[in-house]
């Protein structure tokens, strides 16, 4: 049941304003029992609603008091305000003030209302969380300070809103998740959130402002983020977002191509390890390194820190066969690159053969004293 209470009621038009602009006087509202609220893919129920509206009128301010339950999350609202507004510039004008306060809401409860970002929403963490806003206006902007207690996440700031400009202004924020929890939180696309992450961020000025039909940011960014067992992933999904399906499989292609044309050129200097039957690979191959120990007293070590000589830092090293080379091209590197590394590969094994003939010393030799 609600129920609807006036006193004091008057109308006094005015032209060119609406007609709630003309209302005076006081009104209270109750609800007596619960009300189902339909969310379309969840449901909520509001209870204890009772609220208390007196308008404006002369030089005596508005005043709104409300307080409510929707699914045991109490939320209190009290504002004073000028008048009624018909749109942003009335909205200004009309200098709402006061506070908006909303205790024990469950995350839970978010999700089910919203299920499609139940994913982040469970970044705040399990239990009760809190939110406080104070409202005020000035120079025609509408400003809400908050701060946000949650079960993982505490945070506070200040957003100013104008019809050209959007601006958070001193927020920081802490997180820390529950060190106990049995599984990762993937938080957005590329940042997964591990049990036990703790991450704090602080921005002075962050604002966007509307330009060109759309909003653009405003300004310099500055932030400070500092964090732990956070797995942020942004590259290799920017990777393969940029990409796309086609863009996937032609780099694909070239890597290939591109390790097969690097192992052909280096069978007749190295043994290429786990080619298949057609003495092809996939998109790395493996150099034996090992032979060279018992030929010439050349290890592993040798190779790569001559490689430095000409240019290149040592592929991957003992893995994941000891005392070899793994060497992945990749799709990026040019065939001139290609050959520049080749080159330099047989170069080096010129150089172990003159020691295994004898040309060259097996402990004065240049691989030995490498990187020079």
């Amino acid at each position: 049941v609600l129920r609807v209470r006036a006193s004091d009621v008057g109308f006094d038009p005015m032209p060119g304003t609406g007609l709630l602009a003309g209302l005076r006087g006081s009104f209270e509202s109750e609800l007596a029992g619960a009300l189902a609220l339909d969310a379309g893919s969840g449901d909520a129920v509001l209870s204890q609603f009772a609220a208390r509206l007196s308008m404006p009128s002369g030089a005596a301010r508005g005043s709104l008091e409300a307080g409510f339950l929707v699914d045991g999350a109490e939320t209190r609202i009290e504002q004073r305000f000028a008048g009624i507004p018909r749109d942003w510039d009335g909205l200004v004008a009309a200098a709402p003030e006061g506070t908006i306060r909303i205790r024990g809401i469950d995350p839970a409860m978010i999700a089910r209302l919203a299920p499609a970002g139940a994913g982040s929403i469970g970044i705040l963490g399990r239990g009760a969380m809190t939110l406080d806003a104070a409202t005020s206006t000035g120079n025609g902007e509408v400003e809400a300070r908050f701060t946000l207690d949650a079960g993982a996440v505490d945070a506070r700031g200040t957003m100013r809103a104008s019809p050209a400009r959007l601006g958070l202004e001193a927020f920081e924020a802490t997180l820390a998740l529950d060190a106990e929890a049995t599984a990762s939180l993937e938080f957005g696309d590329g940042v997964v959130l591990e049990p036990g992450a703790n991450a704090t961020i602080s921005i002075p000025t962050l604002a966007l402002v509307a330009r060109d039909g759309g909003w653009w940011p405003d300004g310099d960014l500055a932030a400070l983020v500092s964090a732990s067992r956070v797995r942020v992933l942004v590259i290799p999904w920017m990777y393969i977002a940029m990409m796309g399906a086609d863009g996937l499989k032609r780099s694909t292609e070239l890597a290939i191509l591109n390790a097969n044309y690097m192992a052909a050129r280096l069978k007749g200097h190295f043994e290429v390890l786990y080619t298949n039957a057609h003495g092809l690979c996939a998109h790395e191959f493996i150099l034996d390194m090992r032979p060279f120990d018992k030929s010439a007293g050349i290890k592993i070590d040798d190779v790569a820190k001559r490689m430095i000589d000409y240019g290149f830092h040592a592929p991957t090293m003992s893995w994941p066969v000891p005392g070899t080379l793994m060497i992945e091209p990749t799709e990026s590197e040019s065939k001139a690159e290609l050959d520049r590394f080749c080159d330099a590969l047989i170069a080096i094994r010129a150089e172990i053969r003159a020691i295994e003939e004898g040309r060259a010393d097996k402990a004065d030799n240049p691989l030995k004293h490498a990187p020079h």
